[in-house]
């Protein structure tokens, strides 16, 4: 399983390589600081597939905290 962080307007990514879904949470916190400290820019966005492992409660708590608009995409039609 893999989690990346993509800059649309850059097309630069940030990627790691899970073993395990239940990594997500720390994994996608870490990367989110990560990005902040590299770009000294504020993540302002982020959208998944609605993976359920992107909005338990840590994860969700964590954007709340920090300004960040989690959004989901459609599924496949």
């Amino acid at each position: 399983m893999s989690h990346y962080i993509c800059d649309y307007a850059t097309k630069f990514c940030w990627v790691k390589l899970l073993k395990q879904k239940s990594e997500v949470g720390a994994h996608f916190m870490d990367t989110c600081m990560r990005v902040e400290l590299e770009t000294s820019t504020r993540l302002k966005k982020v959208r998944s597939d609605g993976a359920p492992e992107y909005f338990v409660s840590e994860v969700k708590n964590f954007c709340d905290s920090k300004g960040i608009v989690q959004q989901r995409t459609c599924p496949d039609a």
